[in-house]
């Protein structure tokens, strides 16, 4: 009789330790995901004062207080969650008093987009109007970085004739109305490019290469800016590619 009992006061004393680890363990995790949260309170404690101090500077501040609104208003999960907002409407209400949604996004689109000086001179809304536009031509999903306007060409009607204008050159109206031609399939969009879709694609399976753009010219490939820190992304993204052979050029008959 004495055995069945003593058998249950080893099970009882082997259990309690594997209780004791468990509460241990979870203890820890706990501990963890506090320090993780006030380390992101923090984190946007900091972006914040930021962010206040620039829109204190105004307008000269325009590029760098919009790239650090992106830091906050972007990220999965966003930054601001960390201020205990619970939507970007909440933290815009609250954090960029006289702004909204449609403002923040156009804003921090030029931002990163356009120098100041082209701020300056062309105003943010020919400048958004010149990003669409060449999203659009690019068939990309987010709007290229670092857009030059002299470099950049536009179809515009003047005269009864067509010509290629840099995008310095045109009008608001003409940049729109090239821009809706586009999207009904009546501008100069350029032939799809093979080269171009494969190395899209897989850029594409990248969620941090997002609006990193490839041009195929003369057997030679040129991306559009790409974060330092998104380097070994990239190179991860290409290295899944199948080797792209260049494409023999075909002589025009007149």
């Amino acid at each position: 009789m004495a055995r069945p009992s003593s058998r249950k006061a080893v099970v009882a004393r082997k259990a309690t330790p594997r209780k004791t680890a468990a509460g241990a363990i979870g203890r820890e995790i706990v501990t963890r995901l506090r320090r993780a949260s006030e380390a992101r309170r923090n984190e946007y404690e900091v972006v914040m004062g930021r962010i206040r101090r620039l829109r204190a500077e105004g307008s000269q501040s325009f590029d760098e207080l919009w790239e650090t609104v992106a830091e906050v208003v972007e990220g999965e999960p966003p930054l601001f969650t960390a201020g205990g907002h619970t939507n970007v409407d909440s933290f815009i209400k609250k954090e960029l008093p006289g702004e909204t949604r449609r403002s923040v996004t156009r804003n921090v689109l030029v931002a990163r987009s356009f120098t100041p000086a082209d701020e300056a001179r062309h105003g943010i809304g020919f400048l958004e109007e010149v990003a669409q536009y060449a999203k659009t031509i690019a068939g990309a999903d987010e709007v290229p970085r670092a857009i030059d306007l002299d470099r950049l060409r536009v179809p515009v009607r003047r005269q009864g004739k067509t010509e290629q204008k840099t995008a310095r050159e045109v009008t608001h109206l003409e940049l729109r109305s090239a821009r809706r031609a586009l999207a009904r399939g009546q501008g100069n969009k350029p032939e799809p490019n093979p080269q171009e879709e494969a190395i899209q694609k897989a850029l594409r399976k990248q969620s941090r290469l997002k609006g990193v753009t490839a041009r195929v010219r003369k057997g030679a490939v040129r991306f559009s800016p790409v974060p330092l820190e998104h380097l070994t992304v990239l190179g991860k993204a290409l290295a899944t590619m199948k080797p792209i052979t260049p494409t023999k050029r075909t002589k025009r008959t007149k």
